[in-house]
């Protein structure tokens, strides 16, 4: 590819960003910008997250209608978003579905099979304790990308609890956000997940293909 057609790539995957941070800053919690950076990179079919301010919904509602997003807010202000309307109308089915969801659900927001299995037998109301569980066995080497502590603070690299400390299924979406990152390091609005692999001293697949090779 050409330096244009690398440029226009770039333009297509990360300048949504700079208005995106905006508009999660204002409406979202700030977990939702790990969604929507999954979201924005073809990784999340559709997103849920909570709407804290409803000030200016006309804001919201331009910016969905800027980037083609289909959305809908049920009355306890969660927030459901996907580019598709059929995958939308199912997830907001499926999410106030009284019968058990947890694993169609998961996948329809992206999340892989293995782990969408695993919450399932663990149970919707118990995936916080099962996080705390994860979290006290500790992620190592690669696995902390995986890791879903800094997902509240909007500086993780997956958006669901992992079905292990372990799960490959899981390292291989974090990998793959993680080489979009990389391509976009002259971004500001990425800035903080720069920070948190410089932190863990992570080096990205394709450099740790080359030091393969080169010895």
């Amino acid at each position: 590819m050409n330096l244009i057609g690398c440029k226009a790539a770039l333009m297509k995957w990360y300048l949504p960003l700079e208005k995106l941070w905006v508009i999660i800053d204002e409406f979202f919690p700030l977990s939702a910008k790990v969604d929507f950076l999954l979201f924005f990179y073809g990784y999340k079919p559709c997103v849920r997250t909570r709407l804290i301010s409803d000030l200016n919904i006309k804001k919201l509602e331009d910016w969905c209608h800027t980037f083609q997003i289909q959305y809908f807010l049920d009355k306890e202000d969660f927030i459901y978003f996907s580019f598709n309307e059929v995958l939308l109308s199912l997830a907001v089915k499926l999410d106030n579905s009284v019968e058990k969801h947890e694993q169609a659900f998961g996948e329809l927001l992206g999340y892989p099979h293995c782990c969408c299995k695993k919450i399932a037998e663990v149970g919707e109301h118990e995936i916080d304790a099962y996080e705390q569980k994860l979290l006290a066995q500790g992620f190592d080497g690669l696995f902390q990308l995986i890791s879903p502590e800094k997902y509240i603070d909007g500086v993780a690299f997956i958006s669901h609890v992992p079905c292990s400390t372990s799960c490959k299924n899981s390292l291989d979406l974090a990998e793959q956000v993680v080489e979009k990152l990389t391509l976009g390091k002259h971004f500001p609005e990425l800035q903080q997940w720069r920070t948190a692999l410089e932190r863990i001293g992570f080096i990205p697949l394709k450099m740790r293909r080359s030091l393969c090779r080169s010895i």
